[in-house]
């Protein structure tokens, strides 16, 4: 059941973390543009954005009330379960803040409210998942280990099965192309990610007395935690692999494989922490 509530919150973040992000780097670009009458009709097309479906679908804001407001109840769901994974002072502020963010940047998009809104998300994703004393060096490396990978997989899932597929479905298909076009525009985020990821990870296993050489130990490999961190590192290796063949191109079928192993990875990140 904790392992489950974990997973979940996991998840929604992510998702809310890279709605955010999309949210951020769609009106900056949008910003950019010099044209104001080309500024309105994309802003007229970014409103116009419906998932599943143009019929009965959800706009773009409607997501992210749904995302924001399923990860608070998941975060309220494993301080009762359990203890709490801030306090709930702190709990109840982030909730506030992160709710009173997402109702400017819906009132009124642009790319500064997406910026409060995105660093509120990441703050408060990071924190109820990574929940520990901040006083040590190996605490703020967990902390920017977690925030790196919300922001790695939440542009990759958001992008993938939410905004990619909303911007397919406007009935103005030039708009939405263009739209992908300006979601797309930045620069990519695996290999960033991966440069903080990979030191971050080799220092905390360093922390936990965890060398190269123990990783193939049959003793290592005996314990739930040796067995569980090895195929979650050859997952990431398979991830690596992705990053280095397709990068930042479109490349739908092995997109969905690396969302699986994402989703893997996440799995045992959740088992981890409980052993």
């Amino acid at each position: 059941m904790r392992s489950a509530i974990v997973l979940a919150q996991s998840g929604m973040g992510v998702l809310v973390v890279g709605y955010a992000l999309f949210r951020f780097l769609i009106s900056r670009s949008i910003s950019r543009v010099s044209s104001v009458d080309e500024r309105r009709m994309l802003g007229a097309g970014l409103r116009a954005f419906s998932w599943p479906s143009s019929r009965a679908g959800l706009s773009l804001g409607g997501l992210g009330w749904l995302f924001t407001a399923t990860f608070l109840s998941l975060m309220a769901a494993r301080a009762a379960a359990w203890a709490p994974s801030v306090g709930e002072t702190q709990a109840l502020a982030l909730a506030g803040v992160l709710l009173g963010a997402h109702a400017a940047l819906v009132a009124n998009p642009g790319p500064r409210r997406s910026a409060v809104f995105g660093i509120t998300a990441v703050v408060a994703s990071t924190w109820s998942i990574a929940a520990r004393p901040l006083g040590e060096v190996y605490s703020w490396i967990l902390v920017l280990h977690v925030g790196v990978t919300l922001l790695w997989l939440g542009h990759m899932f958001f992008w993938s099965v939410f905004a990619g597929p909303g911007l397919k479905r406007l009935e103005d298909r030039d708009l939405g192309a263009r739209l992908r076009r300006l979601s797309l525009s930045g620069p990519g985020l695996g290999w960033p990610a991966l440069g903080v990821l990979v030191p971050s990870g080799v220092y905390m296993l360093a922390a936990r007395g965890v060398g190269f050489g123990d990783l193939f130990s049959p003793a290592f490999l005996a314990h739930r935690f040796g067995w569980a961190l090895d195929v979650k590192l050859a997952l990431v290796v398979v991830m690596l692999g992705y990053q280095v063949v397709f990068g930042h191109r479109e490349a739908p079928r092995a997109v969905l494989v690396n969302m699986g192993v994402a989703v893997l990875v996440l799995a045992l990140a959740t088992l981890l922490t409980g052993v």
